[in-house]
This record gives structure tokens, C-alpha cells and sequence, in this order.
């Protein structure tokens, strides 16, 4: 099973269409092994499954992923994620960029093991995250939320970003260890195929 988080945070620097084209290769490459696929995501609207089998529904699943509308969930990820996956799967892909509160992550990595016994985690990371270019006195705004906060870019608050950034994916590679979870990094400007035809061959994810 293939889930995709849906927060507005993944519409920013080209997340949402780096996630649906590496659902579209996890589909593709577990069709043509003879795989049960399913893919799920919501929005304010509605909600996306879609389950098929073999082959010959490759297209089928691209069609559909490619149809899923750009995110615009402002209430979450992990607190609705559980719902959107369905019960007696053997693999569960989750891609998202993690941006979430550690404590919530660890609250949702227990409730995963329950469900399936092989949790494998993307985040997805773009290059203006890693290193941000602004510069002076800027307000930003969380797309999510709506809250601003004023900022004034020098090397030191770009240091200290960083640093936060970085304590906050250790914390959440730490707490996978901690529940089994298998986690991997995964930056934009690598590209898909990078990151599956090496990364993911590298940890054993695919053959």
C-alpha cells in the first residue's frame, strides 16, 4: 500500500509532484511482480483509493495517480493518516516530508506497527528547504496554519534553521528505529529514479 500526505506543505518546491511520480514507480515495479497495489490519499473534498492487480492495470494506477488533485489538507497528516489505510497489507510505503512534530510521529509509528509488520517511510526533502536562499527582513507565512512570523535572514537565523532542521530529523530517524520503522531521505534534485534505482536498491527495498 502506497499512502501520500496531503498537507499544503507538500504542494511547496515541487514535493507533490516528486511523491506522485515515485507512487507511480512503487506501483509500476509491484504490478509487474504480480503484487496486490493500493494507493490512498484525501482532500477537502474527497477521498482517493484505489486498489489493482497485475500488469496489465499499470496504467490504470498511472492514470489515477496522476489525477489525484495538489494538496490542501491544512488539519495534519498523522492524525488522519490511519484511516486511509487499509487493514491486511504486507508492505506500507508512507510518503511525506515529515514536517510534523516528533511527538506525533511516535504516536502514529506505534499505531503503524500494529497494522503492518513492514513500515518504509520517504521524506521528501527539496532543495530550498536544505539550503535557503532569502535574504533581510522577510514574513513568512505556514502555508498550513496561516500563522506568520517576522524574520530577519542573516547567516546566524539560517544556522539556527539548520540546526533545527537537522535535530528534527534525527529525532524522527531515531523514534523509527525505536518502533521498527524503515526510513529513507530522499532530495528532489536527485530525482526519482536516483532514489529508487540506488537508495532503495542500496537499503534492500527493491531487488
Amino acid at each position: 500500500h502506497i499512502v501520500l500526505d496531503p498537507t499544503k506543505s507538500m504542494e511547496v518546491d515541487g514535493k507533490w509532484d516528486f511523491a506522485r511520480q515515485l507512487a507511480v514507480g512503487l506501483g509500476q515495479i509491484a504490478l509487474k511482480s504480480g503484487d496486490t497495489v493500493s494507493i490512498s490519499t484525501w482532500s477537502t473534498e474527497r477521498d482517493y483509493f484505489l486498489r489493482k492487480k497485475g500488469a496489465a492495470q499499470r496504467a490504470a494506477v498511472t492514470k489515477f495517480i496522476s489525477s489525484i488533485e495538489n494538496p490542501d489538507i491544512t488539519t495534519g497528516f498523522v492524525d488522519s493518516v490511519l484511516r486511509h489505510i487499509p487493514k491486511a497489507i504486507t508492505v506500507l510505503f508512507v510518503l511525506t516530508d515529515g514536517l510534523e512534530e516528533a511527538d506525533k510521529w511516535e504516536h502514529l509509528f506505534k499505531r503503524l506497527r500494529g497494522i503492518c509488520g513492514d513500515v518504509r517511510v520517504v521524506t521528501i526533502h527539496s532543495q530550498q528547504e536544505n539550503h535557503p536562499s532569502y535574504e533581510g527582513d522577510i514574513r513568512f507565512v505556514d502555508i498550513e496554519s496561516g500563522d506568520g512570523v517576522e524574520v530577519t535572514m542573516v547567516s546566524r537565523s539560517r544556522q539556527q534553521y539548520l540546526v533545527q532542521k537537522e535535530k528534527h530529523e534525527a529525532q524522527l530517524q531515531a523514534l523509527a528505529g525505536k518502533y521498527g520503522i524503515h526510513m529513507l531521505r530522499a532530495e528532489i534534485q536527485l530525482g526519482v529514479m536516483e532514489l529508487m534505482l540506488k537508495k532503495m536498491r542500496s537499503v534492500g527495498w527493491l531487488e
